[in-house]
């Protein structure tokens, strides 16, 4: 009877271990989870931003313009958002690549930060 007993608790307690385990991983991947939204929240001014400010460009270029005019000017206007470079790439679905449309480079010795 008292090695019924001993098993049986010793079955529980392992239980009650690997629940706890389960219950530790879980809060882990919440927490990971909460934190990666947070960063994704805390990015949305910023593409905000992007975005208006590609907005208010685009629409202050005449319609003859060319492209790769208009998205250096954008590529220049952006510049405050973006660090080292910024580009913009078109993609040829009949090749199947990527063309660099325009490329901008800062000027490493303003670089801040």
């Amino acid at each position: 009877m008292l090695g019924q007993i001993q098993q049986r608790d010793a079955a529980l307690q392992q239980a009650n271990d690997k629940l706890e385990r389960r219950v530790y991983e879980r809060t882990m991947d919440l927490q990971l989870e909460i934190s990666e939204k947070k960063r994704a929240e805390e990015a949305l001014p910023e593409q905000f931003t992007r975005i208006s400010l590609l907005n208010g460009s685009l629409k202050s270029f005449p319609i003859g313009q060319d492209l790769g005019s208009i998205l250096h000017v954008v590529l220049r206007q952006l510049k405050t958002i973006w660090h080292r470079y910024g580009s913009v790439c078109l993609f040829d679905p009949q090749a199947e690549a990527f063309t660099v449309a325009a490329l901008r480079v800062r000027d490493p010795c303003s670089h801040r930060g």
